[in-house]
């Protein structure tokens, strides 16, 4: 016998190899008990994101809408997806704040991890100076106050390329987990990850930029002007989205009874 297959054939190792047999066995014993369904099966949106409403986030109005390549949304993993332009109708003509960049996904089966931010810019040749936890409040139509979590982030670019200017960028973004808010990955991770027995889960990433007149050049928002934009803007797309395009986990409404009512 060669000592390889000796090695594996001492007492420790053997006792090993059964407390992890033992232990795998016994995990598996407890999910089922549990009720745990590992793979999700996918849940569609209520209603196509490209068919937002826009007229409900007046004073918003969309300039641009855009479509990325095919090999940039195979690389995003969904083709659920809108990249629009918005301009606040509202705000005085040089306002650091009056066009918006927004880009909404929605993976409704979430085998991928989710995009942030942070990476995406760092591959563009930015440099991140700040990340921050915010918490947006506003009051709903109802009276309802809400809070709603979302990550704040500045990029730098110490110099010009081809095809972009250097100065700073500011992005702000928030998921929706399984009709939770989380502002950063490793939370909607961990949201996802505490939904053991239910048959669905799902993730969507709100981003969004605010610029002036001219994109990358002149002043940039304060932090103070990024959280009143937000506010105002949040507070008019989510309970859009909640109400008529994200689906709910607690109480799924049929796709098709929904474009009834739209018609």
């Amino acid at each position: 016998m060669s000592p390889a297959v000796r090695s594996y054939l001492r007492p420790a190792f053997l006792v090993c190899v059964v407390i992890l047999a033992t232990a795998a066995a016994g995990m598996d014993a407890l999910l089922g008990w549990m009720g745990a369904v590992l793979e999700k099966e996918p849940i569609a949106l209520r209603y196509d994101l490209n068919l937002l409403d826009e007229q409900l986030l007046a004073p918003y109005r969309v300039v641009e809408r855009g479509r990325l390549t095919a090999q940039v949304e195979e690389e995003l993993g969904t083709a659920d997806y809108i990249q629009w332009r918005l301009e606040d109708t509202e705000a005085e003509p040089d306002s650091p704040v009056r066009y918006c960049t927004l880009f909404i996904t929605y993976y409704g089966r979430p085998d991928r991890v989710p995009h942030v931010p942070e990476e995406c810019y760092l591959g563009g040749g930015y440099r991140q100076t700040t990340s921050r936890a915010l918490t947006l409040e506003w009051q709903d139509a109802g009276g309802t106050d809400r809070r709603v979590p979302i990550r704040y982030l500045v990029f730098v670019r110490d110099r010009a390329e081809a095809w972009t200017t250097a100065g700073q960028h500011t992005v702000m973004y928030v998921f929706r987990v399984n009709d939770r808010y989380a502002n950063d990955r490793t939370e909607a991770r961990a949201i996802l990850g505490m939904n053991l027995t239910g048959k669905h889960s799902y993730f969507s990433k709100v981003e969004w930029s605010f610029e002036g007149v001219q994109a990358g050049r002149g002043r940039g928002p304060t932090l103070e002007e990024s959280i009143a934009a937000s506010e105002k803007l949040m507070s008019r797309l989510l309970d859009v989205l909640e109400r008529d395009h994200w689906p709910s986990l607690s109480n799924n409404a049929n796709p098709t009874d929904l474009e009834r009512e739209r018609e």
